[in-house]
């Protein structure tokens, strides 16, 4: 069931609640170690902005603490035709394994209203989390790979990453984030939004 809605007190409490369900979630899938991780967060539907604005909130809430939020920037669609979005990345450090981070990224999705159709390619969407890199470590299993496999083809990824982690090397090459954006073959026009993305 896709939430409708304008931001507004009503379904601000009804998600207040739901990560309040969420952040009570046992934490015995917590690694020993804080991790650092890189997500990148977009929006089309809505109000772009309160939507992205909401689920910085709820990641600091349920999954680690967001330690660095790029600017905002808007970008055409990608892969299909529809409303300009809205795009960021944040760095968040966390003690949640890979697979079960992701696992609450997806659930956090669902409260925040994103709805997964049957059609094939890309559409519009409420929010969209997508788990960038979890530290320099690499992996693939049946529902995750890490590095994210097209962020290197997005540079509405790229460009707010390079601006939180531009000295990083990306872990498969020996680029830093900085330099993958300067070879990306993404020719979009972003554009920076003047409002910022806050945890207050």
């Amino acid at each position: 069931m896709k939430i409708e809605h304008k931001y507004n007190i009503f379904f601000c409490f009804f998600v207040s609640q739901c990560l309040d369900i969420v952040a009570r979630h046992p934490y015995s899938k917590m690694t020993k170690a804080t991790q650092n991780t890189f997500l990148s967060l977009g929006s089309n539907l809505d109000n772009k902005f309160d939507n992205l604005q909401l689920a910085v909130r709820a990641i600091h809430k349920t999954l680690g603490d967001v330690k660095k939020i790029s600017s905002l920037y808007e970008s055409p669609a990608w892969g299909f035709d529809g409303p300009p979005f809205y795009n960021l990345c944040i760095e968040v450090a966390t003690q949640f394994k890979a697979t079960d981070f992701l696992e609450k990224l997806l659930e956090l999705e669902l409260i925040l209203g994103r709805t997964r159709g049957h059609k094939k390619g890309y559409q519009d969407r409420t929010i969209d989390i997508d788990l960038l890199m979890y530290e320099n470590k690499t992996f693939e299993t049946a529902v995750l790979k890490v590095p994210h496999p097209r962020m290197l083809e997005r540079k509405f990824v790229l460009l707010p990453l390079s601006e939180i982690a531009g000295d990083m090397p990306y872990p498969t090459s020996d680029k830093t984030i900085q330099e993958c954006l300067n070879a990306c073959p993404d020719v979009s026009l972003l554009q920076k939004v003047a409002k910022k993305i806050t945890l207050r």
